[in-house]
């Protein structure tokens, strides 16, 4: 059966929670208490609105036990609603052990994951029917970003770069019309799910990577950051590999050639439970951005490290998720005086056009010089035009665009 968090997703958590007041409102209604009762159908109707798009009729069936349950409820005590109300709604969310809901998530055809096993063996593939365990909250974020349709191509774009930032190499998914036009389908089976390949440099267990770029990595400060995002996925996407050997379920040996300015990237999640020694010493386990684990040795040559993974908590609250928001970027010399095309300095009142990405649309998006609101002329993906106030005093002064909550790096210009 399908996990309860994938069940909300779907919208089924509105569905049960439909179900679940029907035999409490219809209680109220039986002992003529008709103002609670209005609020409790209002209630369900509260849950059964939004989105419009994911809520279906509730089946017959699931009707004639809500209702079973509330006649029981009238007839044998006082506090059997309540109980009555979590036992449907349990039974609700659970609803596909026993029959087919119409709005449930196909499921993964076996060819699939046959063909995966055939042509992928050991690799790592987004959306198959593979545990998941300990999952930081960050990484659980990118993944259902990654998963979950959108036709907009910015969100797209960022879909893409996480998939490689987390090393799968195959995406398992059926929205057809996202990721045709972009990746390589190399498998489809009957339910309409396609498999497509990453575009991941090395889609390996462990990695080599620059212990001097980790150092000066970027923090992320958005799940859409793309600076924070390409720097990762070129630091992380190296094509040198080590080899990872789990000699048992608990425990592995990870035998790689290391430059002198290399460490290794090994791509589970990071947690205490982790322990590693090399030539019989300790070895600290780190953490990247994202919460893989990270061995750093300080040796150049071939070196074998002991891996042992106890039981342990993943690092949900030290990752936590991102703020969803995009964040405009400005390019390096992307402000230019808009009818001369020339760069800073700027006179007030100058109408100039920025270049960037993310930068949002007319009627969202602001742009501020000196703190001071300037008059937006356009605004779109990659460019905006916009006046400068005519009060600006002259020097240097700052230039941000914020758009959908995120805000751009400043940038500086000139005021004459």
């Amino acid at each position: 059966p399908y996990r309860w968090s994938d069940l909300a997703r779907a919208g089924h958590t509105a569905h049960a929670a439909v179900l679940a007041l029907l035999p409490f409102v219809a209680l109220l209604f039986l002992e003529r208490r008709f103002l609670a009762g209005s609020a409790g159908f209002i209630t369900m109707l509260l849950f059964s609105l939004p989105p419009p798009a994911a809520f279906n009729p509730l089946p017959e069936v699931e009707l004639a036990i809500a209702l079973l349950a509330g006649y029981l409820a009238r007839r044998r005590a006082r506090s059997l609603p309540i109980l009555s109300c979590i036992t449907v709604f349990a039974a609700a969310l659970s609803w596909h052990m026993l029959f087919a809901r119409p709005d449930a998530p196909r499921a993964l055809d076996a060819s699939t994951v046959a063909w995966l096993a055939r042509h992928a063996p050991g690799e790592s593939s987004l959306g198959a029917p593979v545990p998941q365990p300990g999952l930081n909250a960050l990484r659980r974020q990118a993944e259902t970003l990654i998963l979950t349709p959108t036709p907009n191509p910015v969100r797209r774009l960022y879909a893409l770069l996480w998939l490689e930032a987390l090393g799968y190499s195959h995406l398992v998914s059926s929205a057809q019309a996202e990721y045709t036009p972009v990746l390589e389908p190399e498998h489809e089976d009957d339910a309409g799910f396609r498999v497509y390949h990453a575009l991941v440099h090395r889609p390996a267990a462990a990695v080599l990577v620059s212990r001097y770029q980790w150092r000066s990595l970027p923090r992320f400060r958005s799940l859409y950051d793309r600076a924070a995002l390409q720097a990762y996925v070129a630091w992380a996407n190296r094509p040198e590999a080590a080899a990872l050997r789990w000699t048992t379920p608990q425990t592995a040996d990870l035998r790689a050639s290391l430059g002198p300015a290399d460490m290794i990237l090994l791509r589970q999640t990071a947690a205490p439970g982790w322990t590693a020694t090399f030539d019989g010493r300790p070895l600290p386990c780190l953490r990247d951005p994202i919460g893989f684990l990270l061995l750093d040795p300080q040796r150049s040559g071939p070196v074998v490290i002991h891996l042992t993974a106890t039981a342990w908590r993943p690092l949900s609250s030290a990752i936590p998720p991102l703020p969803d928001r995009v964040l405009p970027i400005i390019n390096a010399s992307g402000i230019t005086d808009g009818v001369r095309h020339t760069p800073p300095p700027f006179a007030p009142g100058t109408i100039v056009t920025i270049f960037g990405t993310d930068l949002g649309e007319t009627g969202v998006t602001k742009v501020l010089a000196a703190n001071r609101a300037c008059e937006v002329l356009y605004a779109g993906d990659l460019q905006i035009n916009a006046r400068l106030p005519s009060n600006l005093p002259p020097g240097p002064a700052s230039l941000v665009v914020q758009y959908a909550g995120g805000q751009s790096d400043p940038y500086p210009i000139e005021i004459r």
